[in-house]
This record gives structure tokens, sequence and C-alpha cells, in this order.
């Protein structure tokens, strides 16, 4: 029998996790470090441990790879990530780096958003957003952002989801089934929600599932319809009560013993009226931020590629923003009560509170254990695995103050 590879230790250790075996998966972990060969796998490891939620092991994995190359892009960008103090000499070599390689190239735009941090860190928020702008050109070159084409989708959706369709189907979903969906614009605070709310007992936090396009696009082939809007103008109830069947049959596997599902898509504030029609039991959660600091949060943060196709210019967030929050402000025009709307920076300043309000939306028990939300084990994939690992800390409030400077195009798409 050969023995395991790190590709199979590491699939393991994330089963072992996922059914909280924490100790046993991390095990598993260094079983795999222990038979890494090369920075390939040592990454592996080191991206698997984010998710846990261990910053510093992972730290340490980084730190193995920058012993094997001193000059390993991805090792330097990923420990500055983790680490609030900077050295000296590792600064110098990126910045030495940044400037001899293209910065439209991938290891150019990881050290330009990684350098950006930095500067941060450092006090020196000019040349910080000098890094990220840099860094945003580039990937801003990768994608295909139509501003035009949200709009007019923001208008179809409007037009189609008002009173009289939801009085033709109403009854036609699944009252028995009552998931909890987190919507909200990137780095909005939805991350530190569905940790919350996973803190609970009686919740499984499912992550960012693609469950709701998959059947919508298994609908809209069906039906040959060419968009949301087309699909629900000519619904018959019995399409309604299919969709909601096959979201129950892809999300139960995924809630163990769990009777509660939290679905963290975010671009599911598209089909809020949708997602009525098919759970009218449903909650929705809409997670807000002060708009700058959100905004800038979004242009700081180096997004698994391709990432929010918006994401890389300042006006284009802006107006981005402005089109999310029409479209939810619409949903509580049409659907009073259906949505809850759940301010990070009210959560940060009174958890207790916040949580308590928050679970009894859900019509979920009060549970201490949502308080202790940092502690809770579960694998977590988004930007903000290591945050919603730390107690609640409110040095993200103001955050885009002191780049204030450089935010014209933002706050005049904003306005």
């Amino acid at each position: 029998m050969s023995p395991p590879t790190v590709e199979s230790l590491l699939g393991s250790a994330l089963q072992l996790f996922v059914r909280q075996q924490p100790d046993q998966a991390l095990a598993a972990v260094d079983a795999a470090l222990a038979v890494a060969t090369g920075n390939d796998e040592l990454l592996g490891i080191a991206t698997l441990l984010l998710h846990f939620g261990r910053s510093a092991r992972a730290a340490a994995v980084f730190r193995l790879m920058l012993a094997d190359n001193p000059r390993s892009i991805t090792a330097l960008a990923n420990i500055v990530k983790l680490e609030k103090e900077h050295d000296p000499a590792e600064v110098a070599t990126m910045v030495e780096l940044a400037a001899s390689i293209d910065p439209d190239s991938d290891s150019g735009m990881l050290l330009n958003f990684a350098l950006g941090k930095v500067f941060a860190d450092l006090g020196e928020f000019d040349r910080s957003f000098g890094f990220y702008a840099t860094a945003n050109a580039g990937r801003r070159k990768r994608v295909d952002f139509a501003l035009g084409a949200y709009q007019k989708r923001l208008r179809h959706v409007r037009m189609a989801f008002q009173q009289p369709l939801f009085d033709r189907l109403a009854g036609a979903g699944v009252t028995t089934f009552k998931p909890i969906f987190i919507v909200g614009m990137p780095r909005s605070g939805s991350t530190l929600i569905e940790q919350i709310l996973a803190s609970h007992p009686q919740v499984h936090g499912g992550d960012e599932l693609p469950l709701t396009t998959e059947i919508i696009a298994a609908a809209r082939k069906k039906h040959l319809r060419s968009s949301v809007p087309d699909l629900v103008s000519a619904a018959q109830p019995s399409w309604i009560s299919e969709m909601a069947r096959a979201y129950i049959r892809d999300a139960r596997p995924l809630m163990g013993r769990k009777s509660r599902l939290v679905d963290k898509y975010l671009d599911n504030f598209w089909y809020i009226g949708l997602l009525k029609l098919m759970f009218p039991e449903a909650k929705v959660i809409h997670c807000v931020r002060d708009p700058l600091d959100n905004a800038m949060s979004i242009y700081r943060q180096s997004f698994s590629d391709p990432g929010p196709t918006f994401a890389y210019d300042l006006s284009e967030i802006g107006a981005y923003f402005k089109m999310h929050d029409s479209l939810m402000r619409h949903w509580d025009e049409v659907l009073p009560g259906f949505v809850r709307q759940v301010r990070y920076e009210d959560i940060v300043g009174a958890l207790e509170p916040g949580a308590r309000d928050l679970l009894a939306f859900c019509d979920l028990p009060w549970d201490e254990r949502c308080l202790d939300f940092h502690r809770t084990e579960r694998p977590v994939r988004t930007a903000s695995h290591a945050q919603v690992r730390q107690p609640l800390y409110r040095n993200a409030i103001g955050s885009a103050q002191p780049y204030l400077a450089h935010l014209g195009p933002l706050i005049e798409a904003l306005r």
C-alpha cells in the first residue's frame, strides 16, 4: 500500500474539520507537512490552515517557503497579510521585486496588494494607496464590467417583481424549510454575521453556496426562458415548488443534523423576490456598513481571481453600490418586513443586543455560544477567514478616512 500523499492528507483534514474534529484535522495537516516536498505543497497546507483559522500556523508554513526561497513572492505577500509588524529587510525585498516585474502579472498584483497593506500598517497612507491603485488597475484589465448591462438587469427585475406577481404565485413555495439568506456588498460584515449564526447549535453555516444560481439556470433551460424576470413572468406555481424542492434536495446533505441552513451567497440579492416565492418562511439578512469604509475595504482586498468584476475601480464600486442599494430598497417596498437590515457598526458596538435581535428575527432561541463566535470551528473560505476567528474589534470603523484625499471618484459615484 502506497504512503498517503499531501493531497489525500489535506482532503482527510478538511473532512475531519467539517465533522468538527479539529484536533484530528490538524494532526492530518501535520502529517501532510511531514511529507511535503516543495513550495507548491506547502502552499496548499498553508491555505487550508487559513481556512481553519490557524493564522499563526499558516504564517509558519509560509516562513518555511521563504526559507527555501527568500524571494518567494507568494510567501512574502501572505506573511505581510497575516502580520502587523513587518521585517524591514523583507519589505525592501518586496519593493525591489515590485519595481522589477510586470505590475499586471499575477505576481505583480499580489505584491502590490500586499505592499498596500504594509504601508497602511506603517501609517504611510498615500504610499499605501499608490500600491493599491496599481494592483487594482492590473486587475481591472482582466475583467469585463459593463455597468449598463447591470442597470438594465436592475430595471427588468424591478419591473417583474411587483405585487401582482406575488399575488399570482402566492402559496407556490415550500413553507416547511426555512433557510437563512445573507446578502450585502462584499466586505460588509456578512461573514461575521454568518459566524455568529453558525455558532448556534441548530444552524449550519453553508458559506457561499451556488445553489440558487444552479437551480435558476436549470429552470431557465427547462422552460426556455432567457432571464429570471422572463422565467417568473411565465411561471406556474408548480415551477416554483419544483425549484424549492431542488434547493432542499441539494442543501440537506450539507446540513448534517442541523435544522437550519445559512446561505451566504451575496449575489442572492438579485433573487430575493424569487426566494420569497420559493420559501415564504425564509429569513433574509441584509448586511450594511458605512459606504466609504465598505467600498475602500473592497478596493484593498486581493480577491481570488476574478473576484467581483466591479471591485477594481473606485467609481465602478460606487456605481454598483448605488445599484445594489436601489434594488434592496425595492425589495423593502414590495416585501415589507421580509428583509432585516443589520449594520456592521451596530454589531461591533453592541454584540449581545445585536446577536439577540438577529436570532429572534431568525426564530432561533438564544444561545450564549453566539457571543463566542470566534471559537466556532468550521472552514471559512472567504476573505474574512482571519477576522471571524478574533473577538470583535472596532478598528475597521472609519478605515477609509486616511485615504479620503484619494476617494473623489468614489464619493462622486455614491452621491
